[in-house]
């Protein structure tokens, strides 16, 4: 039961980190016709980390041809003095040690703060807790269950991981004589069911891995399934994909705590939020080799949450978990058949829509999009899709994260995602290229391109970046978004 079990729970809840660019900010009105009437001229640009303090160490190079000299330092107030020379529209590279480095294509002598994120070591700390309000009935044929995770922000899709979802670290759950080894991050409540003798499910503490301290913002989603019926289904070996429609949604919960120490303790109630209402979806025409994941999610603050899932076949019809808000959105994500199931870099190629809820919203995707290529470690080339009618460039967002693989206690090799570099355009095209030598060539390395459409409105298209850039833009304003990968 573990492995499709797991595989079943991953899928229906995968595209959480998809929620994150679910909030819709439209592009600000500029006055004038002249492209350039809305940017500050400016002499200095403020680099800042995410709590807004100075960098002192960071650099930045104007274009691609990287020497000794052709860095220039910021002062001790963060501050960066543009060259006089710098007359042109240009790429702008920023980098600080201790720090993601990002470059942003089309950049005039206008912008003024680009903030920078932290380099994440691999997981060291641990929050360990219970759930509650999860109610059970013994030998009633539905297994009830709880799944933990840390609130993702919108920002998380650019970096999108697996093992945030579902934990790599495990722990061993003896059932009828067996061990079946489940992730760290399922609850399970003690319960019995029967399975030609009686089975008996018990796992009471969930643990969720981190890299950094500071303030945890952790939610947790109670669902159920047929027990004997996912058994049935895997033995027919039915795609695990295909049976996210035997899983039920019932609530959720989350709370707010503080890591200081290599490790904390917390309870969260799992029935805060009750789903009591429904929204109709219908596929679009897919392909036969394509299917689609349709999820209702719920916006809370900055933070989005899951309510329920379902697979979708070419124009299928299914009912979604609701609740009473208007802060609710549907995320479609279009996926190959065959890429379910893969730990490589083809994981990483999906469609996505993401739109508030409306009965007359026309679900059009993006097409999905062959891996880039790479040349010489320092080039990347990719085939931007066609865009669609009713849409309008938003541009792209561009990760490279190093891949480390490190062997769990169980004996489990895992590769963990580790994100070094991020680059940001307003338009689409069809390659990058890197700075030389800033790359160690030891390492190992996923690039992931992600194209971005935004339902069209009446906000006119921009060529350039905002003034006040915070990495967050693009994925506010996109409401398409189609992705790809590849590992070098």
């Amino acid at each position: 039961m573990g492995e499709p079990v797991i595989k079943l729970i991953y899928s229906s809840l995968v595209i959480l980190i998809l929620m994150t660019a679910c909030e819709k900010k439209n592009v600000p009105e500029k006055e004038g016709d002249d492209k350039l009437a809305w940017l500050q001229q400016t002499d200095r640009l403020v680099v800042i980390n995410e709590t807004g303090s100075p960098i002192s160490t960071a650099q930045m190079l104007i274009g691609n041809k990287n020497s000794e000299n052709s860095w220039i330092d910021a002062n001790e107030q963060g501050e960066i003095i543009f060259p006089s020379s710098w007359k042109e529209i240009d790429t702008l590279t920023i980098s600080a040690p201790g720090y993601l480095t990002v470059t942003l294509f089309n950049q005039s002598p206008s912008i003024q703060t680009v903030k920078l994120k932290k380099l994440l070591p691999l997981p060291h700390l641990k929050l360990e807790g219970g759930i509650s309000g999860v109610p059970t009935k013994d030998k009633d044929g539905i297994v009830d269950f709880s799944l933990v995770m840390q609130s993702f922000l919108k920002n998380d899709i650019l970096q999108f991981d697996v093992n945030k979802i579902i934990s790599p670290w495990t722990e061993n759950l003896s059932v009828a004589g067996f061990d079946i080894p489940l992730p760290q991050n399922i609850f399970l409540p003690s319960q019995k069911e029967s399975y030609f003798i009686t089975v008996f499910l018990e796992k009471l503490k969930f643990t969720l891995n981190f890299a950094d301290f500071g303030v945890k913002k952790i939610s947790t989603i109670r669902g159920r399934f047929p027990f004997k019926k996912i058994i049935s289904e895997v033995q027919n070996k039915k795609p695990y994909y295909e049976l996210i429609n035997y899983f039920e949604m019932l609530s959720s919960g989350k709370t707010t705590t503080t890591l200081d120490g290599n490790l904390a303790k917390v309870t969260i109630p799992a029935n805060q939020l009750l789903f009591d209402q429904l929204k109709t979806v219908i596929a679009p025409v897919l392909p036969q080799d394509q299917v689609m994941l349709g999820l209702n999610c719920l916006k809370s603050e900055m933070n989005y949450s899951p309510i329920d899932i379902k697979y979708f076949k070419s124009k299928d019809s299914f009912n979604l978990k609701a609740v009473n808000s208007e802060d609710q959105f549907f995320v479609g994500v279009i996926k190959n058949k065959n890429e379910f199931n893969l730990s490589n870099e083809n994981t990483e190629r999906m469609s996505l829509v993401i739109l508030p809820w409306d009965t007359t919203t026309n679900y059009k995707f993006l097409p999905l999009m062959n891996n880039p290529q790479v040349f010489g470690r320092k080039e990347f080339h990719f085939n931007p899709p066609d865009n669609l009618d009713g849409l309008r460039i938003v541009g792209f967002t561009a990760v490279i994260s190093e891949i480390k693989s490190i062997t769990l206690d169980s004996g489990k090799n895992v590769d963990i995602k580790l994100a070094k570099w991020e680059f940001h355009s307003p338009q689409w095209s069809d390659k990058i290229t890197l700075p030389d030598s800033l790359l160690p060539s030891e390492n190992h390395y996923r690039f992931e391109i992600s194209f971005l459409s935004q339902k069209a409105d009446n906000s006119r298209n921009v060529d350039f970046f905002s003034v006040d850039w915070n990495h967050e833009s693009q994925v506010e304003n996109a409401t398409h978004i189609t992705k790809s990968a590849v590992n070098f």
